[in-house]
């Protein structure tokens, strides 16, 4: 069965075939089934990755903050027994 590229309208498709989320407004309406070429199918890969560097940084970021918190509370902890 030939069809449409998604990405750059190809006919003849024989490539890889995906399914998809379809939505209508904010609510789920089901799924359809595409065709992507080879060529474009890296090109739907990559949009489809999240970066989560950015999510790792932050967590990066609140974990130093409460260890610090932590370990502020132990100095004075241990400050106040030497008194």
């Amino acid at each position: 069965m030939d069809s449409n590229c998604l990405y750059c309208g190809k006919a003849g498709v024989l490539g890889v075939t995906l399914q998809r989320a379809v939505y209508g407004g904010n609510h789920f309406k089901g799924s359809e089934v595409v065709d992507v070429c080879e060529e474009c199918y890296p090109k739907h890969q990559k949009s489809r990755k999240t970066d989560y560097s950015v999510f790792f940084w932050v967590f990066l970021f609140i974990g130093s903050i409460l260890f610090l918190r932590v370990f502020h509370e132990v100095l004075v902890e241990i400050q106040k027994l030497f008194r």
